[in-house]
């Protein structure tokens, strides 16, 4: 073969070689470029080549070794020489050979480049420290000028000044790529060029709080890989730390689908479902997350028992935690979860037992709410108290403990000194439910109102709770309204057409309808509980009559339910149901045959829901009628059941929004309550109380008795009407 020949045989193999190369065909490629050298023994393509795929570090060497005395000064030589020395953790030769590159081709960005990675600071293959940043710099500010607008190297500046520690410079380097969009990164930089430094950069991002700025390096990588894992579970993180939760979960959730036994995605996907208040999603996670990883249940079973309760799956939440009582009988969680459980059933003496062997174990802030909650329960004030205050010396972060004391003091009419931590009401973990908030946080973009003067203001006034204490609530507005305010007032909707007809002064709109106000809209916002703090004292008499039900449907109704005016009319309500699990509550009505002793009376049935059953065989014992008016819904015609109360005479009720309602009018109310009522509106053991002027309150004395209750009342009742005719 001549040397012509020779040649073209030789550079056909190294482009055949090349080919299986681009295919990835390592060992194949190595073959070609073998058989090119060969042939050619001198043909730098073949040797260079064959370094580059040679697996082997040795062998590679070699062939650089040789390259470089075939071709000293030739720049692709001496590039891959640098590369393969970095590859090494060769840092002297590295540094050596890409200095000869600068000096050989002071055009060529490769060493400029190189040398930035061969000053980076760190230690070598032989441990020896080296490095110098200003180098970095310097040689990165070199590279900058040969090649300005060559994207790929670019971003390998970027990653080099990551490396160095200049994030401020590698963020504004990519500045210019960030303004072009997610189109400029697709066509500039080549496929198998790994994008994974903008995670860095989002992280950085997210560390100084720019959320926007993080997001956009995170769409970078997902644009063009939709489902890159790190990019996806970074992305999800970032929203929920900045309250975006539903964005949150989409993204963890794609995160799944594309790699659904991936745990982190598991666990942090569960964090955010916690924070939306979605437990049986997070139990559903944590249930993967176990299946995946089976050593994991003993420590995930605590907190699959919470959710359980936070679920209002209080079986599994128990279950659970006996489960976790089994497999780790010296944890203090789960009992503490047991207790809550059989204090709620109303199982206080286990409970009593088993909160005395958390305490043998450890004496905890927690453990000791759990017996003051359970004091309270058993109507044991005085105790209960003192444990909440225990709880409170052991731990001040404990919120739940605090409120609870803040709510019995008010109950035991220390409202000043009880009202500071009443503020801590919205840190408890409530849960969304009928379309309103138990407690709203202040979370607005707007001010929180600070009692400062309200005169030529507006302020956005939250509605909070249930519909009873909403109603409550509302006569705290007058004074408001006093101070000059001008008022938004945002309530459940079956509230509006009763306050839009009382409070003309006010802006009445329902929870859930329309936009939100900003900062262009008011001034201040709070939720209306966070009023009392500015306005009620040890001594505040509670506003009634502050309500207005529609004068024409209340003297039709009058004249319906009296006789027209032959009979005192009392209207009566005996339950409460709540979709809080273990807030429902009833008096049943065989308990009220006590009513009969009211002479000359008719009565009229204020409760919601069916009652035909309970009804008819109250009036087949007693011979009672108790009368249902079938126009008015009393569950979401609150307006019409206004007109009822200002309608009767009385009213005799639970506590429950009826009892809010009837205080609202102005009728006078007689109330039975528990012996552990939870509500803070019912002073103590008095029948007697300020923040319900009109209400007539009655304890019980020992063991709950309705039928006892209901007849001190009805005696009560008598001699009240009877003095009311003299």
């Amino acid at each position: 073969m001549d040397e012509l020949a020779a040649k073209q045989a030789a550079e056909a193999l190294v482009n055949r070689g090349r080919e299986f190369l681009r295919a990835r065909a390592s060992a194949a490629a190595a073959r070609q470029f073998l058989r090119s050298q060969l042939i050619a023994p001198a043909n730098l393509a073949a040797v260079v080549n064959h370094a580059l795929c040679d697996q082997k570090q040795a062998q590679a060497g070699k062939l650089f070794y040789r390259s470089s005395i075939l071709a000293p000064s030739h720049p692709a030589v001496l590039a891959n020489f640098g590369a393969w020395f970095a590859q090494s953790s060769d840092c002297s030769n590295m540094l050596r050979a890409y200095r000869r590159l600068a000096l050989a081709v002071p055009a060529d960005a490769r060493g400029g480049n190189g040398l930035a990675k061969a000053w980076l600071i760190g230690c070598d293959r032989d441990g020896r420290f080296h490095g110098a940043e200003k180098h970095v710099h310097e040689c990165l500010r070199w590279v900058g000028v040969l090649k300005p607008d060559d994207q790929r190297l670019r971003f390998q500046r970027v990653q080099l000044l990551i490396a160095s520690g200049a994030m401020d410079a590698a963020h504004n380097l990519m500045a210019p790529v960030i303004a072009a969009g997610h189109g400029s990164i697709q066509a500039t930089i080549p496929d198998d060029f790994d994008l994974s430094f903008l995670s860095v950069l989002a992280s950085d991002h997210q560390e100084q709080g720019r959320l926007t700025e993080a997001l956009v390096y995170l769409d970078l990588i997902l644009f063009r890989d939709p489902t890159n894992a790190t990019a996806l579970l970074q992305r999800g993180i970032y929203l929920r730390s900045h309250g975006a939760l539903s964005e949150s979960c989409d993204s963890l959730r794609l995160l799944l689908i594309a790699r659904p036994r991936y745990s982190a995605g598991m666990i942090s996907l569960k964090i955010t479902e916690v924070a939306q208040n979605l437990p049986i999603c997070a139990i559903r996670r944590l249930r993967q997350y176990c299946v995946l990883k089976p050593p994991a249940f003993v420590g995930a079973v605590s907190e699959m028992s919470a959710l359980g309760f936070q679920a209002e799956e209080p079986k599994y939440g128990q279950k659970m935690a006996i489960r976790g009582i089994l497999a780790s009988p010296d944890e203090c969680t789960n009992y503490q979860h047991l207790v809550r459980y059989l204090i709620q059933n109303g199982l206080f003496k286990p409970a009593g037992h088993m909160l005395a062997r958390l305490e043998f174990m450890a004496l905890s802030s927690i453990t000791c709410n759990l017996s003051g909650w359970m004091h309270t329960h058993l109507g044991e004030y005085t105790a209960a108290e003192k444990r909440f205050q225990q709880a409170i010396d052991l731990d001040f972060g404990n919120v739940s403990a605090r409120v609870n004391l803040s709510m019995l003091r008010i109950k035991s009419g220390e409202i000043e000194k009880a009202l500071a931590d009443y503020e801590l009401r919205w840190q408890l973990k409530w849960f969304k439910y009928q379309g309103y908030e138990m407690y709203p946080q202040p979370s607005l973009d707007i001010p929180v109102w600070d009692g400062s003067d309200l005169r030529g203001k507006r302020i956005y006034v939250r509605g909070e709770q249930g519909v009873g204490d909403e109603i409550w609530f509302t006569g705290l507005l007058p004074a408001l309204i006093a101070g000059g305010a001008e008022i938004i007032f945002e309530c459940t909707p079956k509230l509006v057409p009763l306050l839009r007809r009382s409070f003309s002064d006010v802006k009445i709109c329902g929870r859930g309808i329309g936009a939100l106000p900003t900062q262009n809209d008011v001034d201040y916002q709070i939720p209306i509980g966070s009023l009392m703090k500015f306005l009620c004292d040890n001594s505040y008499q509670a506003p009634t009559n502050y309500l207005a039900a529609d004068t024409n449907l209340v003297a039709d109704r009058r004249r319906l339910y009296s006789d027209n005016g032959r009979q005192k009319v009392i209207g009566i309500s005996w339950r409460s149901i709540k979709p809080l699990h273990h807030r429902s509550f009833e008096a049943s009505l065989r308990h009220w045959q006590a009513l009969k002793h009211l002479r000359n009376c008719a009565f009229v049935s204020l409760q919601y829901g069916d009652t035909t059953e309970e009804r008819a065989a109250f009036k087949q014992a007693t011979g009672i009628d108790i009368v249902h008016d079938n126009s008015i819904d009393t569950f979401n015609d609150l307006d019409g059941m206004a007109a009822q109360v200002q309608a009767v005479d009385a009213v005799i009720s639970i506590a429950n929004s009826t009892v809010m309602l009837a205080h609202a009018i102005g009728t006078p109310a007689w109330v039975a309550l528990r012996a552990h009522q939870e509500d803070w509106r019912y002073r103590l053991f008095h029948q007697h109380n300020n923040l319900l002027p009109k209400c007539r309150q009655f304890w019980p004395r020992g063991p709950q008795n309705w039928a006892k209750t209901i007849d001190e009342i009805s005696a009560d009742l008598k001699s009240f009407l009877a003095s009311a005719q003299h």
